[in-house]
């Protein structure tokens, strides 16, 4: 049976970021661990207590996704008591000294690892549970990917500053996928077309079609799914209803909710082209905060 790391790309990334972010925890002192983050009011403490049980809901979710129950973590029974035990259980991260901290990060990480590279191939299109949908289970080793590089972005609390560079072309990779399953969780009925999304830093470029009320990946000219990363032909560009064009670590802090649309189009940093109010229209789907 084939385990869960030869078929997921992310797992090796996310264990690569967990290290990266665990080393800069170790050199914390207190007065960095109080320090505001970009997540309003909390401080890089109750950023990585957030983080560390997000290990822990995840592994959860996950396991119990292939054993084909959709189950809350914490023992909770719903959406409301998951969120009540979880700020409970966060706060108690937030009083541990700051090594200890680390220390319990590391330890759920590890198990969350464990967990991924555990999934079969026959487990990877069954659901898990989530507060927002069931939720593949291939789909959590990417987004605990977003999670490490957006959290620890969010840490930094420098809003002007990029996404650090490693990993960026994996996290675009992940992009083309996260923003037609999100779309499709709350379509605009109204809305059909095509949008192109073009990046710099690292240089990345595909295109989202909407039809029916679905959101997919454009089928290149001879009706199969362009390559990631080459969509289409000069072509399947220009007809596009229209282009979104900005950095690589933009596109992901738009695509989030950490960067102001309308900021970074004053800024020439988001660039549109085509017809403006179709991309405004998708851009209110899409670019919201996770």
């Amino acid at each position: 049976m084939t385990g869960g790391t030869s078929l997921i790309p992310s797992i090796p990334f996310v264990d690569h970021h967990n290290r990266l972010l665990i080393s800069d925890l170790r050199a914390f002192g207190d007065s960095d661990w109080k320090r505001p983050s970009y997540c309003p009011g909390w401080t890089a403490a109750h950023v990585i207590g957030h983080m560390t049980l997000g290990a822990v809901f995840y592994a959860h979710v996950v396991r119990a996704g292939g054993e084909g129950i959709l189950a809350p973590p914490f023992g909770a029974k719903d959406v409301p008591e998951f969120r009540a035990i979880r700020a409970t259980r966060m706060e108690e991260l937030v009083a541990l000294p700051g090594g200890a901290r680390v220390d319990r990060f590391e330890e759920e990480a590890e198990t969350l690892q464990a967990a991924f590279a555990a999934v079969p191939e026959s487990d990877l299109d069954k659901n898990a549970w989530h507060p927002r949908c069931p939720t593949p289970i291939r789909f959590f080793p990417p987004q605990r990917f977003y999670d490490l590089i957006l959290h620890g972005w969010d840490i930094r609390n420098e809003p002007e500053s990029s996404i650090i560079p490693e990993g960026l072309d994996h996290g675009l990779d992940i992009l083309k996928e996260r923003l037609p399953f999100f779309y499709n969780q709350s379509p605009d009925p109204a809305l059909e077309g095509v949008l192109r999304f073009e990046t710099t830093g690292p240089a990345h470029s595909w295109e989202v079609e909407v039809r029916d009320q679905k959101a997919a990946h454009r089928p290149d000219s001879a009706g199969g799914m362009a390559p990631a990363g080459r969509i289409g032909s000069a072509d399947s560009a220009s007809s596009a209803d229209a282009t979104l064009s900005a950095s690589a670590s933009d596109m992901i802090l738009l695509a989030s909710g950490r960067a102001d649309i309308g900021a970074r189009r004053s800024a020439g940093a988001l660039r549109i082209e085509g017809d403006a109010a179709k991309a405004e229209a998708f851009m209110k789907i899409l670019f919201n905060p996770f």
